[in-house]
């Protein structure tokens, strides 16, 4: 009777340790907002970067003036850059890097979360801004 108990929880751990690789290869569940605008992020330095928005006209607006597709951003105190596996990206270690980003600003127009996002996840962000503007007007 032991030995079945044995064998039974050896079984158990087998398929418990075969089943752990599987679980850390499954996709990370990140809520981004649906508002979040998507950009270009550089980082310039440890409390700053550039936000580049291309052709998203409302974000554009918004945030860096007319006719204008770049700005110089701070980094607001607390700062969250998720990498796409949902990693939290220190700025000083990204120095110099550019990011496709969805991200959301703090009262005071500082950037306050940055999501980098897939290329597809990029261009659907622009596409959806886009078509929103044009519903806007």
């Amino acid at each position: 009777m032991r030995t079945r108990r044995q064998v039974l929880a050896l079984a158990v751990a087998a398929v418990a340790a075969a089943s752990a690789p599987l679980l850390s290869h499954a996709q990370v569940l990140r809520n981004i907002p649906a508002t979040a605008p998507a950009a270009q992020l550089t980082i310039n330095s440890a409390n700053g970067g550039t936000l580049s928005t291309g052709s998203t006209g409302i974000v554009r607006i918004l945030l860096l003036g007319f006719g204008s597709s770049s700005a110089d951003i701070r980094f607001a105190p607390g700062v969250r850059i998720l990498s796409l596996d949902g990693r939290l990206l220190p700025t000083s270690s990204v120095v110099g890097q550019t990011f496709k980003v969805r991200y959301q600003l703090d009262l005071y127009q500082q950037l306050l979360t940055a999501w980098v996002v897939s290329d597809d996840d990029y261009k659907a962000a622009v596409a959806a801004q886009s078509q929103a503007q044009a519903q806007s007007q």
